[in-house]
């Protein structure tokens, strides 16, 4: 049987984690020591690496640079406001998909998934949330969060060969919204704040984009999805994939309800994931 070093990749630039974080994250992790031997493969070294640089993508850079130091085979990486299911890392290295990760939900309203489709719905490259998905297969997606994914090291891997200078994994971003903004919006507020942003490269977007950006441009992996893998995201309120459908399930009944034009419209629009196979 085939022997790997794992990594769990926890970020903590901030310093400081929830309690039920590093709760549900130990359970999971008593949860994979206890069935270890029911893996396509062994572990010969699992670490635990938890670098503290800040910003967040210097913090991430930091941690794929130890994981290609250390000669690690693969790695699940978790975010510091999330909760866990107590299979998440086992389920996750029980995927032989290069790149598998669970779900998590927005924080505010409309608490949809972030699990993203491309779309050209505008003059640039943008997603769109996932928000109807079978709740039972798996399903692939085109940009996801980092907080609950694994990930071989032969991705980072292959995304380094393209690079001719410095090697930069995750990177903030400038929203392409700002572009749409100054080209379409009368608001003059909005407008004054994209002028700001396109003036002084306002980096507004999260490091992870540019990281799956790399992956769908530098590689031919895909992102696999398993809808049984379902963590909380802490904010006010633990967001779970309850409240997003409860959430999402009314606001389309009522606007059902008030103007089923309007309703039909949306429907024809909204994002949806087709079944890989069962996430069983």
């Amino acid at each position: 049987m085939k022997s790997k070093r794992v990594a769990l990749v926890i970020p903590s630039a901030l310093k400081s984690m929830s309690k039920d974080t590093v709760f549900s994250f130990i359970y999971a992790y008593s949860y994979l020591l206890n069935r270890m031997d029911d893996l396509p493969f062994t572990i010969e070294h699992l670490e635990i690496i938890a670098p503290a640089e800040f910003p967040i993508d210097a913090c991430r850079n930091m941690a794929v640079a130890e994981v290609l130091d250390g000669n690690f085979d693969t790695t699940v990486w978790f975010d510091a406001d999330q909760t866990f299911p107590k299979n998440m890392i086992f389920r996750l290295l029980n995927n032989p998909e290069p790149i598998v990760s669970g779900m998590y939900y927005l924080k505010a309203p409309p608490y949809y998934p972030i699990v993203f489709k491309e779309t050209r719905d505008t003059d640039f490259l943008w997603f769109k949330p996932v928000v109807e998905y079978p709740g039972d297969d798996y399903f692939y997606a085109d940009m996801i969060g980092m907080g609950c994914v694994k990930i071989d090291v032969k991705v980072f891997k292959e995304i380094a060969k393209t690079f001719t200078d410095k090697i930069e994994f995750f990177k903030y971003g400038v929203n392409p919204i700002t572009i749409d903004v100054m080209e379409h919006e009368t608001d003059d507020l909005k407008l004054k704040k994209a002028k700001l942003r396109q003036k002084y490269v306002i980096r507004d977007v999260s490091e992870d984009v540019y990281f799956w950006k790399q992956v769908r441009e530098k590689t031919d992996y895909k992102i696999v999805i398993d809808p049984k893998i379902q963590c909380g995201h802490i904010g006010q309120l633990e967001i779970t994939q309850t409240l997003f459908k409860n959430f999402y399930e009314s606001k389309l009944d009522m606007v059902k309800s008030e103007n089923p034009e309007e309703h039909k419209k949306i429907m024809e629009l909204v994002c949806r994931a087709e079944a890989i196979k069962s996430a069983s």
